[in-house]
């Protein structure tokens, strides 16, 4: 969710869940000691071989890598620059200015993965704050009186 995806898992259904967990790893998980030692969801792989290409049947499990490859001074680097600003950072009242450059610049420029999660989530924030009027957030200790 933090970049803007939203996962759905296909399988949510509390019977397919409890039979899946109930499967012997030995078929979940092919072990071929002759070329890549495991292939993960090898019964899924199986049920669906009719339907699929080759291609896709063989295809090795690989995180989702996205945001990070962001080009510096690309499209998305010039809108964060744009809206990441001291005014802006300030006005929402919880982020810290102080860490927002540096995270922007890890993002773009060191493709620091960490970075690039904080980096969209600030602009979410100033974005929101701006757009419906947001007023500033002040710690609830100055609004409330103490007890």
């Amino acid at each position: 969710m933090v970049h803007h995806i939203e996962t759905r898992p296909p399988f949510v259904d509390h019977h397919v869940t409890e039979y899946a967990n109930n499967i012997p790893p030995s078929l979940k998980m092919k072990y071929d000691p002759g070329n890549e030692p495991f292939l993960e969801k090898h019964v899924l792989r199986q049920a669906m071989k009719p339907f699929i290409t080759e291609e896709i049947y063989n295809r090795r499990k690989h995180p989702f890598l996205d945001p990070s490859k962001y080009s510096e001074d690309g499209p998305m680097h010039t809108i964060c620059k744009k809206l990441l600003t001291k005014e802006n950072v300030e006005q929402v009242g919880f982020l810290d200015w102080n860490s927002v450059p540096g995270n922007l610049n890890r993002s773009f420029i060191d493709k620091d993965p960490f970075a690039m999660r904080r980096t969209p989530t600030s602009v979410q924030y100033v974005v929101l704050s701006k757009r419906f009027g947001v007023k500033k957030a002040v710690p609830l200790w100055i609004t409330s009186p103490r007890n």
